[in-house]
Formats: C-alpha cells, sequence, structure tokens
C-alpha cells in the first residue's frame, strides 16, 4: 500500500504466495502489521524492527479499513485467517499504547467482519502473558476468534529447548482463553528454536520439530506453526530449506 488507494500485491509476491497456498490446499495467515510510513501517526518514531513509523497505529482508519477491503478482494476468499499485529509486547514491533492496540484490532475485526463474517481474526501474538492479560482486560477479547501465541525458548544454557515448554505456554494461555475468549482455539503461530548453538545438528533440529508437533494437542494447542522453513540461515538462529 504504497500510497493512499495505491496497492502493490504481485510486484511483492502476494499473488504468487495466495495462488500457490490455495493450488496446494493450505491454509493462509496474513498478519495485519506495518503501518506504511504515509498512514503512520508516528511516521518518524523509532521501530527498531522495522523502518521508522511503521511500529505505530495509523493516523486515519479509513486508510485501513480501504486495505482490507483491497486486499481481501485480490485474495478472493484464499485467505480466511487474519492476525491483528505482530508481537506488539515488543516496544521494536509496536509503539503505541494498549488502548491504541484495542482500537486497532476493533477497526481490523470490524472491518474483516464486515466484509465476510466467516473471516477468523487471531488476537495478537505474544510470548507475555501479562501483556496479553492487560490487552483483554482493556476490552480486545471482543476482537478475537482464535488465541495467538508465540511460544518460543526462555533461554536457559544449553537445555531451554521449546518443544518442552509447550506445558508452560500451552496451560497459561489456555487459561487465559477461557477467563477471556470462552475458551477460544489456541493456535501457536511462530515457533522453533532461536540460539543454534544447542540445536546445531540436522539430527537435533529434526527432533525439535518432531517434539514440537507432538506435544501440541497434549497442552492445549490446536495449532502450531514452524518460523520459518525459508530463511536458509539468514536470519540468526533460524537454519532451515
Amino acid at each position: 500500500n504504497t500510497s493512499s488507494g495505491v496497492y502493490n500485491f504481485s510486484g511483492t509476491g502476494f499473488d504468487a504466495y495466495v495462488t500457490a497456498a490455495a493450488a496446494a490446499g493450505a491454509d493462509l495467515i496474513y498478519t495485519i502489521a506495518k503501518t506504511p510510513v504515509w498512514a503512520s501517526s508516528n511516521s518518524g518514531g523509532a521501530c527498531s524492527a522495522w523502518s521508522a513509523g511503521q511500529c505505530y497505529p495509523p493516523t486515519s482508519y479509513s486508510n485501513l479499513s480501504a486495505f482490507l477491503t483491497a486486499i481481501t478482494t485480490e485474495a478472493a476468499g484464499r485467505i480466511k485467517y487474519w492476525e491483528c499485529w505482530n508481537e506488539p509486547d515488543q516496544s521494536s514491533e509496536w509503539g503505541g499504547s494498549v488502548a491504541q492496540l484495542v482500537t486497532f484490532c476493533d477497526n481490523v475485526y470490524t472491518a474483516l467482519k464486515a466484509i465476510n463474517p466467516n473471516f477468523v481474526v487471531l488476537a495478537p501474538p505474544t510470548s507475555n502473558l501479562s501483556y496479553i492479560v492487560s490487552y483483554f482486560a482493556a476490552g480486545g477479547n471482543a476482537y478475537a476468534d482464535v488465541m495467538s501465541v508465540h511460544a518460543y525458548p526462555n533461554q536457559v544454557g544449553s537445555n531451554a529447548v521449546e518443544a518442552e515448554q509447550a506445558l508452560q505456554f500451552g496451560q497459561s494461555y489456555s487459561a487465559i482463553s477461557t477467563a477471556y475468549l470462552s475458551g477460544a482455539p489456541l493456535w501457536d503461530t511462530e515457533s522453533s528454536w532461536e540460539n543454534p548453538g544447542y540445536l546445531s545438528t540436522s539430527t537435533l533440529q529434526a527432533a525439535f520439530t518432531a517434539k514440537m508437533y507432538l506435544l501440541a494437542t497434549p497442552f492445549g494447542f490446536s495449532r502450531r506453526y514452524y518460523y520459518a522453513y525459508d530463511f536458509n540461515n539468514s536470519i540468526t538462529g533460524c537454519s532451515g530449506s
């Protein structure tokens, strides 16, 4: 969304991804995040994970609504799941307040449901219990159909392997879902190891991935997504192909 009313779907690979996923019969989750600088309420604001201004809410929610109309039209029903922002508990990715995030997700949820009531909206994914509780307590629970979490490891020496920590995240987030979302499904939308120092061989990585999925159901997760298969060592801590 390079400027108001201007969109580039084919040139960014969006069309190719959606087409390939549909051909493979695969679900897609689209994460709605990274406000275009021209639309940002703080265009010069520091966002260490992204470009300046991208971690802030938009100045006008009509721009967001227009974008959602455009992208759902382009996807033509091939995207059902929509995630509201990414890791807002990290200041590098969300520079606004909790109240502003509630407003953002309210607008996302309202716009998407108006377009298609069968769209499924995921809560903002975090790995911070206190943050997501404060978000739901501020009213954000009204704008989510699925509880989302990023269940990365708490790295403590060589024994911090995320797969065995599914119990910690699953039980905690399931309890929050029961309290605020009437027991909505729990999805882990981003997981992997982050420190290749203790998962440096293909054998350890394969074992990790197997355990990650085997532990999902007993510990409350109905879906878990490995992040990411296509880094090819381009990002520290993530290897795979």
